[in-house]
Protein backbone atom coordinates (compact mmCIF):
# COMPACT_ATOMS: atom_id res chain seq x y z
CA UNK A 1 0.00 0.00 0.00
CA UNK A 2 2.68 2.57 0.91
CA UNK A 3 4.48 1.88 -2.46
CA UNK A 4 1.15 1.95 -4.59
CA UNK A 5 0.91 5.71 -2.55
CA UNK A 6 4.53 6.63 -3.20
CA UNK A 7 4.05 5.43 -7.02
CA UNK A 8 1.07 7.89 -6.87
CA UNK A 9 2.72 10.97 -4.98
CA UNK A 10 5.25 10.46 -7.80
CA UNK A 11 3.19 10.58 -10.69
CA UNK A 12 1.54 13.77 -9.58
CA UNK A 13 4.90 15.18 -9.17
CA UNK A 14 6.10 14.22 -12.80
CA UNK A 15 2.69 15.86 -14.07
CA UNK A 16 3.51 19.02 -12.28
CA UNK A 17 6.86 19.14 -13.82
CA UNK A 18 5.81 18.35 -17.23
CA UNK A 19 2.92 21.63 -16.53
CA UNK A 20 5.52 23.48 -15.41
CA UNK A 21 8.32 25.10 -17.88
CA UNK A 22 11.10 23.18 -17.71
CA UNK A 23 12.97 25.51 -19.56
CA UNK A 24 16.61 26.70 -18.78
CA UNK A 25 18.15 29.57 -20.88
CA UNK A 26 21.82 31.17 -21.04
CA UNK A 27 23.72 33.33 -22.98
CA UNK A 28 26.85 35.51 -23.53
CA UNK A 29 28.27 37.77 -25.47
CA UNK A 30 31.44 40.33 -26.68
CA UNK A 31 31.24 43.15 -24.25
CA UNK A 32 33.51 44.78 -26.85
CA UNK A 33 30.52 45.34 -29.10
CA UNK A 34 28.67 48.07 -30.10
CA UNK A 35 24.79 46.19 -30.30
CA UNK A 36 23.45 49.65 -31.14
CA UNK A 37 25.18 49.87 -34.33
CA UNK A 38 23.35 46.28 -35.60
CA UNK A 39 20.18 47.25 -37.49
CA UNK A 40 19.67 44.25 -39.92
CA UNK A 41 20.41 40.84 -39.84
CA UNK A 42 20.37 37.79 -42.64
CA UNK A 43 20.24 33.29 -41.88
CA UNK A 44 23.44 31.52 -42.86
CA UNK A 45 23.29 28.72 -44.71
CA UNK A 46 22.03 25.81 -42.26
CA UNK A 47 24.65 24.22 -40.46
CA UNK A 48 25.04 20.34 -40.80
CA UNK A 49 26.01 18.53 -37.40
CA UNK A 50 27.10 14.98 -36.94
CA UNK A 51 25.73 12.27 -33.85
CA UNK A 52 27.94 10.33 -31.74
CA UNK A 53 28.03 7.82 -34.29
CA UNK A 54 29.46 10.19 -37.67
CA UNK A 55 26.04 10.09 -39.49
CA UNK A 56 24.79 13.79 -40.65
CA UNK A 57 22.22 15.39 -38.63
CA UNK A 58 19.90 18.15 -39.39
CA UNK A 59 16.58 19.85 -38.02
CA UNK A 60 13.15 19.14 -39.73
CA UNK A 61 12.39 21.49 -41.87
CA UNK A 62 9.42 21.77 -40.19
CA UNK A 63 11.31 22.44 -37.23
CA UNK A 64 13.37 24.89 -38.99
CA UNK A 65 11.14 27.20 -39.94
CA UNK A 66 9.37 26.98 -36.69
CA UNK A 67 13.07 28.53 -35.01
CA UNK A 68 13.62 30.85 -37.80
CA UNK A 69 10.02 32.13 -37.32
CA UNK A 70 10.40 32.50 -33.81
CA UNK A 71 13.88 34.62 -34.26
CA UNK A 72 12.33 36.94 -36.40
CA UNK A 73 9.44 37.69 -34.91
CA UNK A 74 11.69 38.54 -31.88
CA UNK A 75 13.89 40.01 -33.62
CA UNK A 76 11.18 42.55 -35.36
CA UNK A 77 10.16 43.40 -32.04
CA UNK A 78 13.61 44.78 -30.94
CA UNK A 79 13.50 46.90 -33.77
CA UNK A 80 16.12 44.76 -36.39
CA UNK A 81 15.34 43.81 -39.90
CA UNK A 82 15.99 40.57 -41.87
CA UNK A 83 17.95 41.80 -45.06
CA UNK A 84 19.95 39.19 -47.42
CA UNK A 85 21.53 41.81 -49.15
CA UNK A 86 23.36 43.73 -47.18
CA UNK A 87 22.96 42.68 -43.24
CA UNK A 88 25.10 43.82 -39.88
CA UNK A 89 24.93 40.07 -38.64
CA UNK A 90 24.72 36.58 -39.77
CA UNK A 91 22.51 34.16 -37.45
CA UNK A 92 23.51 30.71 -37.40
CA UNK A 93 21.03 28.14 -34.90
CA UNK A 94 22.33 24.43 -34.10
CA UNK A 95 19.43 22.14 -32.08
CA UNK A 96 19.61 18.73 -30.98
CA UNK A 97 18.47 16.41 -28.74
CA UNK A 98 19.93 14.12 -26.43
CA UNK A 99 18.97 11.72 -24.07
CA UNK A 100 19.56 12.36 -20.71
CA UNK A 101 19.07 9.66 -16.82
CA UNK A 102 17.89 11.69 -13.80
CA UNK A 103 18.53 9.33 -10.50
CA UNK A 104 17.08 10.19 -7.53
CA UNK A 105 17.99 8.03 -4.64
CA UNK A 106 15.42 7.99 -1.70
CA UNK A 107 18.27 6.29 0.73
CA UNK A 108 16.85 3.24 2.76
CA UNK A 109 13.69 2.36 3.04
CA UNK A 110 11.61 -0.04 5.22
CA UNK A 111 8.89 -1.80 3.75
CA UNK A 112 6.67 -4.46 6.03
CA UNK A 113 7.31 -3.38 9.24
CA UNK A 114 10.63 -3.98 10.59
CA UNK A 115 10.55 -3.91 14.28
CA UNK A 116 14.07 -4.41 15.28
CA UNK A 117 16.41 -7.54 15.67
CA UNK A 118 14.87 -10.45 16.84
CA UNK A 119 11.09 -9.24 16.30
CA UNK A 120 10.54 -12.48 14.11
CA UNK A 121 8.72 -10.47 11.23
CA UNK A 122 11.75 -8.75 8.85
CA UNK A 123 9.95 -7.36 5.46
CA UNK A 124 11.70 -5.87 3.16
CA UNK A 125 15.04 -3.00 3.72
CA UNK A 126 16.71 -1.95 1.08
CA UNK A 127 18.23 1.05 -1.32
CA UNK A 128 15.29 2.92 -3.03
CA UNK A 129 15.85 4.49 -6.29
CA UNK A 130 14.37 6.07 -8.95
CA UNK A 131 15.87 6.03 -12.50
CA UNK A 132 14.04 8.37 -15.10
CA UNK A 133 14.82 8.21 -19.04
CA UNK A 134 13.99 11.92 -20.72
CA UNK A 135 15.37 13.69 -23.93
CA UNK A 136 16.44 17.33 -23.74
CA UNK A 137 16.59 19.37 -26.70
CA UNK A 138 19.14 22.49 -27.15
CA UNK A 139 19.35 25.26 -29.37
CA UNK A 140 22.16 27.34 -30.16
CA UNK A 141 21.92 30.57 -31.56
CA UNK A 142 24.38 32.72 -32.72
CA UNK A 143 25.20 36.16 -33.82
CA UNK A 144 28.38 37.01 -35.94
CA UNK A 145 29.20 40.94 -36.88
CA UNK A 146 29.63 40.57 -40.68
CA UNK A 147 31.74 43.51 -40.11
CA UNK A 148 35.04 41.59 -38.71
CA UNK A 149 33.10 38.21 -38.63
CA UNK A 150 33.22 38.26 -34.93
CA UNK A 151 31.11 36.25 -33.06
CA UNK A 152 29.01 39.23 -30.82
CA UNK A 153 26.36 37.36 -28.94
CA UNK A 154 25.35 33.67 -28.44
CA UNK A 155 22.02 32.52 -26.44
CA UNK A 156 21.51 28.95 -25.64
CA UNK A 157 18.48 26.86 -24.30
CA UNK A 158 17.41 23.50 -23.28
CA UNK A 159 14.19 21.38 -22.16
CA UNK A 160 12.47 18.28 -22.05
CA UNK A 161 11.44 17.17 -25.38
CA UNK A 162 8.35 15.15 -26.14
CA UNK A 163 7.30 13.46 -29.69
CA UNK A 164 3.78 13.01 -28.88
CA UNK A 165 3.45 17.35 -28.41
CA UNK A 166 1.06 18.30 -31.45
CA UNK A 167 2.18 21.08 -34.19
CA UNK A 168 1.06 23.45 -31.89
CA UNK A 169 2.70 22.50 -29.08
CA UNK A 170 5.80 21.98 -31.08
CA UNK A 171 5.25 25.25 -31.93
CA UNK A 172 4.53 27.05 -28.56
CA UNK A 173 7.57 25.51 -26.75
CA UNK A 174 10.20 26.64 -29.94
CA UNK A 175 8.44 30.22 -29.11
CA UNK A 176 9.06 30.07 -25.42
CA UNK A 177 12.13 28.81 -25.82
CA UNK A 178 13.50 31.53 -28.33
CA UNK A 179 11.56 34.37 -26.21
CA UNK A 180 13.29 33.22 -23.20
CA UNK A 181 16.65 33.50 -25.50
CA UNK A 182 15.74 37.03 -26.31
CA UNK A 183 15.22 38.35 -23.47
CA UNK A 184 18.67 38.86 -22.95
CA UNK A 185 19.33 40.58 -26.57
CA UNK A 186 20.80 42.75 -26.56
CA UNK A 187 22.52 42.16 -23.65
CA UNK A 188 21.27 44.27 -20.23
CA UNK A 189 24.66 46.84 -20.00
CA UNK A 190 24.18 47.16 -24.17
CA UNK A 191 20.33 48.32 -23.87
Amino acid sequence: MRALKRVAILGLIVALAVGCSSIQSNYDYDPTADFSKFKTYAWMERATATDGSGRQVQPGDMTDKRIKMAVNTQLAEKGLTEDNQDPDLLLAYYAGIEEKVDVTDWGYRSYGGWYGYGSGYGGYYGRDVDVYYYNQGTIVLDMVDVADGELVWRGIVSDYVTESNSPQQREQKINEAIMLIMVNYPPPSQQ
